[in-house]
């Protein structure tokens, strides 16, 4: 939701919806110039003066929980704890079902995945996931992953 993309830093502001025609009108009357950070100033004033509030979502909301229970590099250990939560939370029980229901091996190249990525800028992220989805699509058990599943 909103909130949880504000949280991990994917957007800055949030428009409510009842706001976009708003927002493209006033985009369509802002004079922009050759000067690519004046424009980047402009544009984030516009979009402030058009913001909401965004409501809490569960990324933000389970923060702290899933930072213990992510903590460290052991995966199993950390398996163990994501399996033995008792919770009433739908978003964390769903996410003990995803893993559960997943496969081990994609569990473990999301791990070190995330690993690999931490403190990287987006493009760079971005790039090593293409490069691991090409490998992966390059052998036979991504195929049989998806037919089996």
């Amino acid at each position: 939701n909103p909130g949880d993309a504000i949280y991990a830093g994917l957007a800055d502001v949030h428009v409510a919806e009842e706001r976009r025609s708003a927002v493209f009108d006033a985009l369509l009357q802002v004079a922009w110039s050759g000067d690519a950070a004046h424009n980047h100033e402009r544009l984030t004033h516009l979009l402030q003066s058009h913001a909401s509030d965004a409501a809490t979502g569960p990324l933000l909301a389970n923060a702290a929980q899933v930072d213990v229970l992510c903590e460290g590099d052991d995966l199993p250990a950390i398996i163990n704890r994501i399996s033995m939560l008792q919770t009433d939370d739908a978003w964390l029980q769903a996410a003990q079902k995803t893993l559960v229901a997943g496969a081990p091996g994609s569990a473990r190249l999301a791990f070190e995945l995330q690993r690999r990525s931490a403190g990287q800028d987006l493009a760079s992220v971005y790039r090593l996931e293409y490069i691991t989805a090409l490998h992966c699509a390059a052998h036979g058990d991504f195929a049989e992953g998806i037919r089996a599943l």
